[in-house]
């Protein structure tokens, strides 16, 4: 077996669960503070990636921890209007980078 094709596979199914971590915050069937460990874990989970790809991924679920940091700290256990609007200009985006990441694995020669 080759590992890169293996760690591809292994990292476009943890892309796949983010995307479903997603889906499942957007319905209402996840809270919050799930959502940003759940995304945490599977990012740090990722194998075999490019520092700089890893570092953009994480940047970018770094913007849902600092909401959830300032949520909790002003005790909020809900996200205001502004807050929400963050949270899904930033999944936004997360989902736009791992479509990005993905077509460009599904692209390359096995």
């Amino acid at each position: 077996m080759n590992d890169s094709n293996d760690n591809t596979a292994y990292n476009l199914r943890q892309y796949r669960q983010i995307e479903g971590i997603i889906e499942s915050f957007r319905r209402g069937d996840m809270d919050f503070a799930k959502l940003v460990g759940d995304i945490e874990a599977l990012i740090l989970s990722l194998q075999d990636i490019p520092n700089d790809w890893r570092n953009s991924l994480l940047s970018t679920w770094g913007v849902l921890e600092e909401i959830y940091a300032f949520a909790l700290d002003q005790g909020s256990h809900q996200l205001d209007h502004r807050q929400a609007e963050a949270v899904y200009k930033t999944l936004d985006k997360l989902e736009a980078m791992l479509n990005a990441e993905k077509g460009k694995k599904g692209s390359e020669p096995n």
